[in-house]
């Protein structure tokens, strides 16, 4: 037991330390609040996806999909349960969970897919990355940038048109 509560202390510290360096790096070289928040998201979730590919690498298809999709169930849980619990409501717009909401669904299903032998690794990349790519446009690039690239559609009814930007919700 002393050694589980020394090593979620040094996880903490590490993770503190890691999200406030991210954030003088990302003023520095002038990146926007959500592209800091991406790259904190793809740290984050080193642990899990390193742990998943382990487990498939060992041929242990059914831990593997357990890590990815028990990780996200309790991220969700933390990060929504937690808050809620802490200010008594989380009030997430529509726009915002329709373009989270599918974006996660998706890559989780895609992952799946893959952790269980459903669709080939090929297959599974090019799906990833019809879903990452306009996702990332819309997230980081914003309204101007998803119209240039023939997502204007999409940005319409995920952004907000009057700023251009990703909903409210997702800006500091």
């Amino acid at each position: 037991m002393p050694l589980f509560v020394v090593s979620i202390v040094l996880t903490l510290v590490a993770a503190a330390t890691f999200a406030r360096r991210l954030d003088r790096l990302g003023a520095k070289f002038g990146l926007s609040e959500v592209s800091i928040w991406l790259l904190t998201a793809i740290a984050a979730d080193g642990p899990e996806v390193s742990s998943a590919l382990v487990a498939l690498i060992k041929g242990a298809h059914d831990a593997s999909v357990g890590i990815i999709v028990g990780s996200n169930m309790f991220n969700l849980a933390a990060m929504l349960g937690v808050s809620a619990l802490l200010v008594g409501s989380v009030l997430v717009p529509r726009k915002t969970l329709l373009l989270e909401g599918t974006a996660g669904l998706l890559v989780t299903a895609i992952v799946i897919a893959l952790l269980l032998g459903w669709a080939p690794v090929a297959a599974a990349i090019v799906m990833l990355a019809c879903v990452v790519v306009p996702y990332l446009v819309l997230v980081v690039g914003g309204y101007e940038l998803a119209c240039r690239v023939g997502l204007r559609r999409v940005a319409r009814l995920l952004l907000d048109q009057d700023t251009g930007d990703a909903p409210k919700s997702m800006q500091a």
